[in-house]
């Protein structure tokens, strides 16, 4: 570290709330996107939330026309801009500031755009190809990300929004997710069933439902996604999400060392999606399947049947096959093996890392 630097991060709202539970180990750092790791590492750190709520609502309504004639980036409604400009100058002091999610760093963008908003500004980005886009839209999303840095998850997304939008390519990079492996760890006993979590709408869990029966083992899903009925007999559902914390993070833990294996069906998309599950799930030393997508965030380091089983898209006989693999073979080589990928590279000190090469550039850029 070159300097330590004074950075603001920004989320939705619940993080604040867990801020002790970080602070004393009970909660995983890598739902705070490397603030922990960095501030560890002797930068100082403040956290602050965006309400998807403002006291101004006549005025978001009066605004939210612009996103109504796609004439705001995605995802920017009214209340998300009124908020930014409220909590700008807040933000002044701060040598960078990163925003966690894509909306509110256009958001920040569309203020320094506007004179309100002059803090070097990182912004983490995801799902942003999945939208529509008029030509107007095209050009205010092109000049707010040369207002930014931008980080991706995955090669997957990083060439295609330089192709899109075509930004000053120094302002795009890459630095793979991460999770806690002190959190994340191995233990307890193996039990015989399937475990499946995730609320992210790009879970296929209709492929999993198809396969269930053929599985044939017990299959647990973890989900506040609404769920075809009636449910295979095999299958329980446990409702719960990182939010409303019906299941503790202890909880999950301990769910990752009973189960056999994961399963983390996607549908095909070029948003990285399942990492978060699936790290974790290797840093207990479980097994994965995971679908293939064209998201897959690294291609390089996830290899088939050596550190993790990959199925093609809504392919429910390859599902079935590799998940009894899994249930039927000795995986000892495979744990130990996602277990090394994630020391070497699923650990979430590798993206704070890069969230803070990121702040760098910013800081550097005129």
């Amino acid at each position: 570290m070159t300097r330590a630097l004074r950075l603001g991060f920004l989320y939705l709202p619940g993080r604040r709330s867990r801020l002790p539970e970080l602070r004393d180990g009970t909660v995983p750092s890598e739902f705070f996107y490397g603030a922990a790791e960095l501030a560890a590492a002797g930068h100082t750190v403040e956290h602050f939330e965006f309400g998807e709520t403002c006291s101004s609502s006549a005025l978001a309504a009066a605004l939210d026309v612009l996103r109504r004639s796609y004439l705001t980036p995605p995802k920017v409604f009214g209340h998300t801009l009124l908020n930014a400009w409220n909590l700008a100058p807040q933000l002044a002091a701060f040598d960078a500031v990163v925003a966690t999610v894509a909306h509110h760093g256009f958001a920040l963008a569309a203020c320094a755009a506007l004179g309100r908003f002059n803090t070097p500004l990182v912004t983490i980005q995801c799902g942003l190809l999945h939208q529509e886009f008029s030509r107007p839209r095209r050009a205010i999303t092109r000049a707010l990300l040369n207002r930014m840095h931008s980080v991706f998850f995955g090669d997957a997304e990083h060439a295609p929004t330089l192709a899109q939008f075509a930004p000053e390519p120094e302002r795009l990079c890459v630095s793979q997710f991460g999770v806690d492996p002190q959190f994340w760890t191995p233990g307890g006993t193996r039990e015989d069933f399937v475990l499946a979590i995730g609320n992210d709408p790009r879970r296929d869990y209709p492929t999993l439902l198809a396969a269930a029966a053929k599985i044939g083992a017990p299959i647990r899903i973890v989900t506040r996604l609404p769920l075809a009925e009636p449910l295979p007999p095999n299958v329980t559902v446990l409702r719960g999400s990182w939010h409303d914390r019906a299941l503790s993070d202890a909880d999950i833990r301990d769910l990752y060392r009973r189960a056999a294996c994961v399963v983390t069906p996607l549908h095909d998309s070029l948003q990285p999606s399942g990492q978060s599950v699936t790290l974790q799930a290797m840093a207990c030393g479980t097994p994965v399947v995971l679908t293939d997508t064209r998201g897959l965030w690294n291609r390089s380091r996830l290899r088939d049947r050596e550190n993790i089983r990959l199925v093609p898209p809504a392919d429910s006989h390859a599902l079935t096959a590799a998940v009894r693999d899994l249930l039927t073979t000795d995986t000892t080589t495979m744990r130990a093996a996602g277990l090394e990928t994630i020391r070497q590279h699923g650990n979430i000190s590798g993206f704070a890392a890069g969230i803070a090469a990121a702040c760098e550039r910013a800081i550097a850029t005129p």
